[in-house]
Parts: structure tokens; C-alpha cells; sequence
């Protein structure tokens, strides 16, 4: 038994595109009109702070969706920088509208991140904590009726923000010894606290418009319901079996990355005693920093169970947790 390893868990690896272009250029023209037709009708107030989160994530998700997209030849990537150049030119038009000191939880979140880590420091639990206080504030208020994609969109956004802070901050990973252990005790309290908050918001939202997905709301905003589920399974079980059914629906319809199936499934299966299937869940063994697989069903066809599920090599998917054990770059979960 491994003493002081951190909570169960896996390194989200995304999609590396969010598909041909010529299904992406679609998606991104309707994230880019819902931002448009948001601030031109005023069907949110764009002075609230979570309808204005909304709307600009609607269209960065637009440049995301076009500026990933996958091409096959030289017209095609040039009419994809053509396409991600003009909606960056509409991204910034539509966030100058509706940027105020207290609007961009996200933005100020990856600002903070990517300045700290390039000076090799961390945020303050003070800071994290205001962070995710605004966050919860605003969201309690309920002043943007979630009715409004805007809305939809903007609580979404915030939801990936909490729970990502509260993982990040501080690295326990980066720490050895007795300090890891004592790190991931006084992190626990926080970290629960933030997921139930979460999932209340997220069962909230699932009621109104049943299962996020990233086809109908863009990868972040789904990444972050997907991320909720996948840290509730002991706390929340049947939220967990719930949405498992719903994202392999989601899948099905072409609307979700199989891989958000591979990881749910694998999670549930490890929390209730059972082998997993795909090879995403481990723990982090705090003597060698290593990642160690939980145990997996059928080993020797492991490798073209997760090509099936878009899923990277067990070699790189073991070098990327390797380095987030070792404190390095932390991904989504």
C-alpha cells in the first residue's frame, strides 16, 4: 500500500482537434452568433457578471473551435487561419463591450496561473479562496436566468474555474515526503466543499438543459460539467451513473468525445471495486512520482480498447501523469 498517495484520479488529455473544418467552421459561426445575438437582443444583462462571462466564452469558443480545427491540405489551413483571425477580430469587439473589473473569473484565473508559473511561484490560499468566493457569489445571486444560453454558458465557465482552482492550488504533487500527506488533509476540506457546491449548480443546469455537450455548448463549458461528474463519485454516486448514461447518449449522437465515456466509465468502475477498462485511472505514488495504473480488465487488449475511444498510447498517457506527478504542468482533473 502507498502511503500519502493523492486522491484517485487520471490526467485529461483532450482531443488534439475539434474536428475537420468543415464541421468545426458551422459550430463556431452559431457559438459566435449566440455571443452577437446575446448583446444585440439583451437577453441577459450584460453588466452581470456571469451573462457577460457567457457571452465572451461563447465567442472565444468560437476561435477555439475554428483555430483547432483539423486540415488536410494547404487551402484548408489557410482558409482556417482566414476564418480564426476574423473571429478573434469579433472576440475581442465583444469582450471590449462587456469587460468589467469584476466580470472575467476565467480570464483573471489563467492570467494569475501563467504569470506565477513563470516565476516558478503559486497563488496564496487567500487568493484562491477570494477567487472561488466571487465565483460562488455571483452564481448565488441566480441574476442570469438560465433560460439564456448566456447564462448557461457563463455558470458553466465558472464551474470549470472552481474546480480547477481548487486542485491547482497548492501543488501537493510538487512537495515530497511527510508534506504531501499533510498537503492533500488540508486540501480535502476545500476541494469537497467546491465540488458540492458544483454539483448543486450543475444538477440546477441539468435540469433545465439536460446533458452539456460539447457539440451544443463548446469544449470548455462542457470539459468543466464533464470534470464535475468525474470528481463526484464517492459523494455523489448516482449523479455520476446518471450522466454516464447521458454522455455514452451524447457520444452516440456524435455530440461528445468518446474519450469523456472512457474516462466516466473507468472513474465509476475504480470508485465502486471494479476493474477499469481503459486504462485512464491511478494514483500518484508520492515515494517515485510515478503514476501507477489501478488495476485494468483484459491488459493485453488494452491498447485497442483505447484507440477505439480516441484515447493516446498507454506510453505517452504514462509520461504525461509521470510529469504531473512530478508536480509538473497539471491538466484538466
Amino acid at each position: 500500500m502507498m502511503a500519502a498517495a493523492g486522491p484517485a484520479g487520471a490526467i485529461f488529455i483532450q482531443p488534439p482537434t475539434t474536428g475537420p473544418l468543415a464541421e468545426a467552421a458551422p459550430q463556431a459561426a452559431a457559438y459566435m452568433a449566440r455571443a452577437q445575438s446575446t448583446l444585440d437582443e439583451h437577453a441577459c444583462d450584460a453588466a452581470e457578471p456571469v451573462c457577460a462571462l457567457g457571452i465572451a466564452a461563447f465567442a472565444n469558443t468560437a476561435v477555439f473551435t475554428v483555430g483547432h480545427a483539423a486540415c488536410d491540405d494547404q487551402a484548408c489551413e489557410a482558409q482556417r487561419a482566414t476564418l480564426e483571425a476574423d473571429y478573434r477580430a469579433k472576440a475581442d469587439a465583444i469582450r471590449a463591450r462587456v469587460a468589467r473589473d469584476d466580470t472575467f473569473v476565467s480570464q483573471e484565473v489563467v492570467g494569475m496561473v501563467e504569470d506565477l508559473r513563470a516565476r516558478g511561484d503559486m497563488p496564496s490560499k487567500a487568493q484562491v479562496d477570494a477567487l472561488l468566493n466571487r465565483a460562488q457569489t455571483a452564481l448565488n445571486m441566480d441574476a442570469c436566468p438560465i433560460t439564456t444560453p448566456a447564462c448557461v454558458e457563463g455558470e458553466l465557465a465558472l464551474i470549470w474555474d472552481m474546480d480547477q482552482m481548487v486542485r491547482a492550488f497548492p501543488n501537493c504533487n510538487a512537495l515530497a515526503g511527510a508534506e504531501v500527506d499533510a498537503c492533500w488533509q488540508a486540501l480535502g476540506p476545500r476541494m469537497r466543499a467546491a465540488d458540492a457546491f458544483d454539483r448543486r449548480r450543475l444538477r440546477r443546469l441539468m435540469e433545465a438543459i439536460g446533458w452539456p455537450s460539447e457539440r451544443d455548448w463548446g469544449r470548455r463549458a462542457a470539459t468543466g460539467a464533464w470534470l464535475v461528474v468525474q470528481h463526484s463519485g464517492r459523494a455523489d454516486p448516482d449523479l455520476q451513473s446518471t450522466v454516464l448514461v447521458a454522455v455514452k447518449a451524447a457520444v452516440d449522437a456524435g455530440k461528445s468525445p468518446a474519450a469523456q465515456y472512457a474516462y466516466l466509465f473507468d472513474r465509476q468502475a475504480v470508485n465502486t471495486g471494479k476493474e477499469q477498462v481503459y486504462g485512464t485511472q491511478g494514483v500518484c505514488d508520492p515515494t517515485s512520482k510515478t503514476w501507477v495504473m489501478s488495476k485494468v480488465a483484459d491488459p493485453d487488449g488494452l491498447a485497442e480498447r483505447r484507440a477505439a475511444m480516441g484515447l493516446e498510447p498507454m506510453a505517452l498517457y504514462q509520461q504525461h501523469s509521470d510529469r504531473f506527478c512530478r508536480g509538473g504542468k497539471s491538466r484538466e482533473d
